[in-house]
């Protein structure tokens, strides 16, 4: 099974291209995202929100196994609690310290290293933090459209589907 510690704009492009059910019903990936990502996805007045309003229920009832969407599964991390790792630890106070990266994604990085997962993310700078800072710990940073290729590579997707997320990346 492929580790995977996202952030938020993972989730949009899944939802506005009507797959994110493939993405989090999937046996092949766990889908794991740290408490900042999951209050940017969810709450009120933040931009993800604010533009999606549907996806709130997706995201709510896949990470707490409720409602309809139960089969879909988020798993939500808390960075206080679930990080032992060294490493991890130490990047979370790193990227706390000095970082120019939003909230989610100084959370997401170190939670990735704790997982010894793969870090998606849309924001090239976080994608780059994680590959260039914290390189040989065991994660490792993609951006979307590779994380695409990878879950065709799983069979997870298929290549239409693909050609449908990356066009809304290229917008």
């Amino acid at each position: 099974m492929k580790i995977v510690v996202t952030d938020t704009n993972v989730f949009v492009v899944f939802f506005r291209c009507d797959l994110l059910s493939v993405l989090l019903t999937s046996q092949l990936v766990e889908i794991n995202i740290p408490q900042e990502i999951l209050k940017e996805l969810t709450t009120a007045g933040k931009r993800v929100p604010r533009e999606y309003p549907n996806l709130v229920p997706i995201i709510n009832g896949a990470c707490h196994g409720n409602g309809g969407y139960q089969g879909m599964r988020i798993l939500v991390k808390d960075v206080n609690v679930d990080i032992v790792d060294v490493d991890a630890l130490g990047a979370l106070i790193n990227l706390q310290d000095d970082s120019d990266l939003d909230d989610g994604e100084i959370e997401a990085i170190p939670l990735a290293i704790e997982l010894k997962a793969d870090f998606v993310s849309g924001d090239e700078g976080a994608v780059a933090e994680l590959n260039e800072q914290y390189s040989g710990l065991g994660a490792v940073g993609k951006s979307v459209d590779i994380f695409i290729d990878d879950l065709v590579a799983l069979g997870v997707l298929n290549p239409t589907q693909s050609s449908s997320l990356k066009a809304i990346l290229a917008e």
